[in-house]
């Protein structure tokens, strides 16, 4: 079984509090449970993003995972962030770790994922770019 993308939306935003607001309207109101797939080079606000959907869940202390590659947050959600960037054996990770934690209450955030994974909940794919105008670029779409 093949996956693939289906575009979604695209907007651009010039400053943390459009980032904010954008993440807040779009990407916090999606139906829980779901996961998405943060996708872009270094600095364009992967875990800024991260950050912000926690913060609207009232989860405050989310940090970068990069080095300890997975953490749990519990509020009226279970927040699931894990960081591949170090970590490049996805799947062995993700069934031995994250897939059985994974529940109808789960928002999952994948920063740097090298794959994605076959999972019963819906599964989107944020790719941040930098535009010519320095301003930063969501491309939202549906894995299917």
């Amino acid at each position: 079984m093949d996956m693939f993308k289906e575009g979604i939306w695209e907007s651009e935003v010039a400053s943390v509090k459009d980032t904010v607001k954008l993440v807040q309207t779009r990407l916090c109101t999606i139906k829980i449970p779901y996961c998405i797939y943060l996708e872009g080079d270094v600095g364009l606000g992967k875990t800024f993003i991260c950050k912000t959907i926690a913060s609207y869940f009232d989860i405050e202390n989310l940090s970068s995972s990069s080095f300890s590659y997975l953490n749990i947050y519990y509020s009226h959600v279970k927040l699931i962030h894990a960081d591949y960037y170090c970590n490049k054996t996805s799947d062995e990770f993700f069934y031995n770790n994250i897939y059985d934690e994974i529940n109808n209450k789960t928002i999952l955030l994948n920063e740097w994922s090298p794959c994605y994974h076959f999972i019963d909940i819906p599964q989107y794919i944020l790719n941040l770019e930098t535009t010519e105008n320095e301003k930063r670029k969501f491309i939202f779409s549906r894995l299917r």
